[in-house]
């Protein structure tokens, strides 16, 4: 699996950089500043970016929903498009890092660096729960009792907790580049096989 994931951050971390060389202090300014969700649906096409608009997203959870509970939908629009092939990001502390696996935790070990790593992390998670208090529920994410406006949220503290991990261990790259897009107001949802990265 982190293999595979490698493989397709290799081509979005092409086109994405902007997190190379990124300290602690820029991603906690980033995180302090963030326009948490404040652009959904809005994200502009970019190398490497696959934007998808609000209402393709609403079709989307729509017919998700029914799919689940059983009901009358469409096949089609669930199974083709972005989000068929699409590997979904995490969205809870407790799913493991797809990208590195154990590595950055290994990494810590490795240069001596745990207390920093674990400090780091801890620091990183409170900034983004006190930044993340002003954020108001989203219609957009919620679709009858379906509510993912809490999946959002948790997707962006996972990320910044994993962009503090790669800060530490000097492995600055794919969750930096991530925290990138959440600063920018958007939700990266996941990756594609060609290494685009899906984004609301």
């Amino acid at each position: 699996m982190c293999v595979l994931w490698l493989a397709h951050w290799s081509h979005f971390g092409e086109h994405l950089a902007h997190g190379e060389g990124m300290k602690l202090d820029a991603l906690k300014q980033l995180i302090e500043s963030a326009g948490w969700f404040a652009n959904l649906g809005k994200a502009s096409a970019a190398t490497g970016r696959l934007p998808i608009t609000d209402s393709e997203w609403q079709q989307f959870i729509n017919l998700s929903m029914r799919a689940e509970f059983g009901l009358s939908h469409d096949i089609n629009v669930v199974e083709k498009g972005p989000f068929e092939e699409m590997i979904w990001l995490p969205t809870s502390n407790e799913e493991p890092d797809p990208v590195h696996g154990l590595g950055l935790e290994e990494a810590a070990h490795r240069l001596n660096r745990v207390d920093e790593f674990k400090t780091a992390r801890i620091d990183v998670y409170r900034l983004v729960l006190a930044s993340q208090r002003k954020v108001p529920e989203l219609l957009l994410l919620k679709v009858g009792n379906t509510d993912l406006n809490i999946s959002a949220r948790m997707a962006g503290r996972y990320a910044c907790r994993m962009a503090a991990s790669e800060i530490v261990v000097d492995q600055v790259g794919f969750w930096c580049d991530t925290v990138q897009l959440f600063h920018e107001g958007h939700w990266p949802l996941g990756l594609l096989p060609s290494g685009e990265m899906v984004v609301l």
